[in-house]
Formats: C-alpha cells, structure tokens, sequence
C-alpha cells in the first residue's frame, strides 16, 4: 500500500507540474508533457543545450568584436577631433590673411588715388605753364620784376615748384608701386592659405569617414547581438523545455510503472528513482514551512529590493550599504515585519513551498548545486515576476536584477 501512495503521488506530480518554458516566465501545463508519449531522447536533449551553447559562445565571441569596435571608434573620434582642431585653425589663419590681403588691396587702392591726384595736378601745372608760353613766362616775369633780386626770386620759385611736383610725383609712383608689390604679397599667402585650409579639410573630411565608418560597422555588431541573443533565449528555451518534458515524461512513465507493479504485487516499493529536481520547488523531505507574509508585504520587500539596486555584494553582510544573496532577501522581507534567518538553506525550508509555475512577486527562488538536495542550495533571490529576480550575486559584483532561468534552479518557497 505504502508503495501505491507513492505512485499516486508522482503521478499526481507529473499530473499537475507547471514547466516555466521561456526567459519571460511563461509557463507550459505538464500535463500535455505527461500525456506524450513522445519523450525527448537524451541525445536530443543533449544536442539542443549544446546548440545554445554554441550560440551563447557567438554572442561572446562577437562582444569581443563589440568591444574592440568600440575601442577603435574612440581612437577614431580622438583622430577626428584632433583633426577637426586643425581645421579650425586653418580656418583662422585664412581669415587673419583675407583681411591682410584686404588691408594691401586697399592701401594699393589708396597709392593708386594719390598717384593719379599728384599726376593731375603736375598735369594742370605743365598745362598752364604751356599756355602762357613756356620759356615767355620767364621773359614776362623778367619785364615785371621790380629790379634783378625780384627778378631772381620769381624764377627760383618757378624752378621750386616744378621741382617739388615731380618729386612729389615720384615719391607718389614710389608708394604705389610697394603698395602694388604688398598687395601682391598678401594675395599669394592667401591663396596658399586656403589651399592649406582646402587640405586640412580634405584630412577632417577623410577622418570623418572613417568614424562614420566605424559607427557604422559597430551598429551592424550590436543589431547582430541582439539578434544572437534573441536565438540564444529561444535555443535555451527550447533546450529546457526538452529536458524538463523528458524528465516528466520519465517521471510519468516511472509513476505508471510503480502503481503497475503496486497492483500486481511486484513492486520494491521504493525504486521510484524521480529525481526531486523536476519537481521544481516541491521536494518530499523538507520540512512543510508556512506562508506569513501577504500581497502588501511582497509588493514592500520588492519595492526595498529596488532601491538596493547597485549597492555591492559583502559576505554576511545585511545592509544598509551592502549584501549577500540571503542578507538582502531577509532585510525585504523584514519592511513587512516577516522575520527570515539569514541563511538561505534555512528561508527554504521555513517558508511555503511554491511550484515555479505559481510564484509571484516577492517570492524566494532558490538555486543548488545538486538538485536532488535541498541542503546544497548556494544561493537565494528575490522573484520580481517576468521570470526576473533581484539578487546579490557575488563578490566583486553589485546588486542586480537577473533571469532566474539557469541550470542550477531548485525552486521557491513564500515567506
């Protein structure tokens, strides 16, 4: 009899589990799993975590691509400011010779005014000397003048001002001829200039590129991530729902053989051989626990659970600054007046006993080392729905929000 009870109670196990499936948490009734006959081989299984595997092996091999893409990308930007500096500057000093250039084309301007005015008016000169008749004048000037010293000093003022008009004339055409050379000067370093600026621009243009580039390639990296990482999700997925239907289906197969050889009277009575595993969070041999806390006291240990995002993990440590995994889970617990011990083996196996197809909010989710044992359970986090927990994981890491889809998964209890 005591061994029928035991069939009836693994039957009703592989009956009513509830497999989470996926990274989001959905769930897929076992009881389609217990109904096919169809189990999953080993090998399948095998096969379909090693297809995972391979593709979580591209993810890190193509972060590395990431991270050397983006190393690149700074020494690439450092290049183009560096480059977009010289340009400035060239810019600068083409501005510094345009109004050089500008000031000596307007000094030319100027000597070429006073050229033209100062030969207009040696001009004017020459022509009025030509009209009273030239060498006449100095005969009119001699039959004026009031004796020989006026007579002197008529004609010394008539060779001075001819004199000082050509001189002036001279210095005139002087002035304008280095205006003209100035102007000259200043238009051709100009012109280099800008062929300098034409130049450095080509090597800001060209540095440009190559950043756009850069980004660009670096783009195709991240959108090929997270491409990979959506098939690694679905590949994981599909890998555990394959071995959680073979180990229902095994559990199932096991249950009907029991209660078979029970009938029949040929049964050991205690070679079941169900892992306790796949029971996911409802193992025989812990002790029942109970259930203290409630909707508002979940909802206030996930709210303080929150605000210790990023604060680091210490060992044995139960804030305010810092945490170990069952330190955190303890103090959430304690905004709503549930005492915890700080131990997660001990949080286990205090609390209810929930199947991960039924956890909620601010229940615990466990993980161990053997999952036939719930004394080897290493590791305690604080469900936060969306198949998510808050954690503090290890040391030299920080408390985080994680997936609780992982190999080591044992189960979950209700404070």
């Amino acid at each position: 009899m005591r061994v029928h009870g035991k069939a009836i109670t693994a039957v009703a196990v592989a009956v009513v589990l509830l497999i989470p499936t996926t990274l989001s948490g959905t769930a897929l009734g076992a009881t389609g799993l217990a109904n096919d006959k169809t189990i999953p081989s080993k090998r399948t299984v095998n096969e379909a975590r090693a297809k995972a595997q391979a593709a979580r092996g591209q993810v890190a091999a193509l972060q590395t691509k990431i991270a050397a893409s983006s190393a690149k990308l700074v020494t690439l930007g450092a290049n183009l400011s560096d480059a977009s500096e010289l340009y400035n500057g060239a810019v600068y000093q083409e501005q510094q010779a345009k109004q050089k250039s500008d000031a000596a084309a307007s000094e030319a301007a100027t000597a070429d005014q006073k050229a033209a005015a100062t030969a207009t008016e040696l001009n004017r000169f020459a022509s009025a000397a030509y009209r009273s008749g030239g060498d006449i004048a100095r005969v009119s000037s001699m039959l004026s003048a009031n004796g020989p010293q006026d007579l002197i000093d008529q004609a010394s003022t008539i060779d001075v001002l001819g004199d000082r008009q050509s001189t002036a004339l001279r210095r005139v055409n002087v002035a304008r001829a280095a205006a003209l050379v100035l102007k000259g000067q200043a238009a051709q370093a100009l012109a280099d200039q800008q062929a300098a600026t034409d130049q450095v621009k080509t090597s800001r243009d060209q540095a440009q590129g190559l950043v756009d580039e850069q980004q660009r390639q670096a783009n195709e990296l991240s959108a090929q991530q997270s491409q990979l990482r959506a098939q690694v999700a679905l590949l994981s997925s599909r890998s555990e729902r394959l071995a959680a239907q073979r180990a229902a289906g095994l559990a199932a197969r096991a249950a009907a053989e029991a209660a078979e050889a029970a009938e029949s009277g040929t049964g050991d009575g205690g070679n079941l051989d169900i892992p306790r595993g796949i029971l996911l969070g409802m193992p025989v041999n812990v002790p029942e626990g109970r259930q203290r806390g409630t909707l508002v006291g979940a909802a206030k240990s996930v709210a303080y659970a929150r605000k210790q995002i990023g604060k680091p993990y210490l060992w044995a440590a139960d804030g305010p600054a810092s945490f170990d995994c069952s330190g955190l889970v303890m103090m959430a617990w304690r905004q709503s007046a549930v005492s915890l011990p700080h131990w997660s083996v001990a949080q286990y196996a205090t609390g209810k006993k929930i199947s991960l197809a039924n956890i909620r909010p601010g229940d615990m989710v466990f993980f161990a080392t053997d999952l036939t044992e719930y004394r080897s359970i290493h590791h305690v986090g604080l469900y936060i729905g969306n198949g998510q927990m808050i954690e503090a994981p290890f040391t030299g890491s920080f408390v985080r929000v994680s997936s609780i889809n992982r190999a080591s998964l044992f189960g979950a209890s209700r404070p």
